[in-house]
């Protein structure tokens, strides 16, 4: 028996030994590991549009003025740069005149007069794509916890002034870009109205002149 176990043993280990061995060449490129890498997340077509018009608008033929809020001057038209970390801030708006016309100069209104000022804050609204002005007013006190607070609030809320499309925004998303055209042409007068809202003023300013 043990000698028919040696003969055994022996012709087993022979067998392996003169199996012939099988060599196979393997592409060493990213494609043939590809089912052990994670497939890399394609941006949003919404995300990668924003960042296009982001470009045409701030790029090549702009004229940039930096500070708070970047100004853009394309062509005719004009751009804020918005950084996100400084919308739900209260902001002071103060309108002062650049130039008047004679009739205002008569009247005692004259270059540099600060006419109309006013505490905003800006909002984004994702669901509508836009950035909204709320005018920012302060809230009569009221004892916190007490039924009346919540009355106070609802009285007293702060209104929604502006609202500007949302054009681009930067390529990490902490800025976005509205157009302001409105905000000089007259076309939006919530945040500086000098005729309209000042005009009774202005009239006894020219009146009590004569």
């Amino acid at each position: 028996m043990r000698l028919k176990t040696i003969l055994l043993t022996t012709v087993a280990t022979g067998t392996l030994m003169c199996e012939p061995v099988m060599a196979y060449a393997v592409d060493s490129t990213p494609d043939s590991m590809g089912w052990f890498r994670k497939k890399k997340k394609s941006e949003p077509n919404d995300s990668v549009k924003s960042k296009n018009e982001y470009e045409k608008l701030t790029g090549d033929g702009s004229i940039i003025h930096r500070g708070m809020f970047n100004v853009y001057q394309k062509k005719n038209d004009y751009y804020f740069e918005v950084p996100v970390n400084l919308l739900g801030r209260d902001m002071l708006v103060v309108n002062k005149l650049q130039r008047v016309p004679s009739e205002l100069n008569e009247a005692g209104v004259n270059r540099g007069t600060n006419y109309e000022n006013q505490m905003v804050r800006f909002e984004q609204d994702k669901a509508t794509n836009k950035l909204l002005i709320r005018q920012s007013r302060p809230l009569p006190l009221a004892p916190a916890g007490d039924a009346i607070s919540q009355s106070v609030r609802d009285n007293y809320i702060s209104p929604l002034i502006a609202g500007f499309k949302i054009e681009a925004f930067n390529n990490d998303s902490t800025t976005m870009v509205i157009k302001v055209n409105d905000i000089y042409d007259g076309t939006e007068t919530s945040i500086n109205n000098v005729f309209s809202n000042n005009h009774k003023d202005i009239y006894k300013m020219k009146t009590s002149s004569k």
